[in-house]
């Protein structure tokens, strides 16, 4: 019995672990005096979820940093350079991958790893900025 009792603590503490954690993740930041805006990109589900009035939520870290957070780009022009050289990585290479800009400034809501800037919290989608189709090769 009393092990039960502890299995069942024990759940119940990792549940609300996990919930907190979650939790802030979908609360996105949306700032309104933007210096430099954030780029990152998405696929089809972006532009389908936006076209029809939706929130899109692009993550910040997440899991105790299991999950980085989402790509970020401080221009259109390296957002696309990205694309470009890692088409094998995404799912149907270019197509359907566009082009977003994120509600947060680049400055303030990034973080580098590595070779690559993260969003450092949650942001939402504003809106397309450039489709692949429109891209060419360099």
């Amino acid at each position: 019995m009393k092990l039960a009792k502890y299995l069942i603590s024990l759940i119940i503490v990792l549940a609300v672990t996990v919930w907190l954690e979650v939790k802030g993740s979908f609360t996105p930041l949306v700032r309104e005096d933007i210096t430099k805006p954030i780029f990152t990109i998405g696929d089809t589900r972006y532009h389908s979820a936006l076209s029809e009035g939706k929130n899109v939520i692009k993550f910040g870290p997440m899991f105790w940093g299991l999950y980085p957070g989402g790509l970020a780009f401080k221009s259109v022009e390296e957002a696309i350079a990205f694309m470009q050289n890692n088409q094998s990585e995404q799912d149907e290479p270019s197509s359907g991958w566009a082009v977003y800009e994120l509600t947060g400034d680049f400055e303030l809501d990034t973080y580098r790893s590595h070779e690559y800037r993260y969003l450092n919290q949650s942001l939402l989608v504003r809106q397309r900025v450039i489709h692949s189709s429109a891209m060419t090769e360099p």
